[in-house]
């Protein structure tokens, strides 16, 4: 009997060394994963700020090309560069059975 007990304390101590290598494993797992998600989460919020950083960037060109094309500007542009407005046009008609030569 005496044997018996020595292989139930034996089996004992074998399983509380393995279950306690277990724990130390899994929570080494659990720290890595939970470091992972937290390096993770910080780059993607660094990623989010250059996104809205970018989407700014291109409204305000957008809104310059607007500025740039209005009226207001080329008028004020076309009136530094001496142009003259056109006038009434006439175009000459002809008859549709003539082509240009060479």
């Amino acid at each position: 009997m005496s044997n018996k007990k020595k292989n139930k304390k034996f089996s004992v101590k074998t399983f509380n060394k393995i279950l306690f290598a277990i724990i130390i494993i899994l929570g080494a797992y659990h720290i890595a994963g939970i470091n992972d998600l937290t390096v993770k989460g910080f780059e993607l919020q660094k990623l989010k700020i250059k996104s809205m950083e970018v989407k700014n960037d291109n409204n305000i060109l957008e809104s310059r090309i607007m500025s740039l094309g209005s009226y207001n500007n080329l008028s004020e542009r076309i009136a530094s560069l001496n142009m003259v407005a056109a006038g009434k046009v006439e175009y000459v008609s002809g008859a549709s059975s003539f082509v240009a030569k060479k």
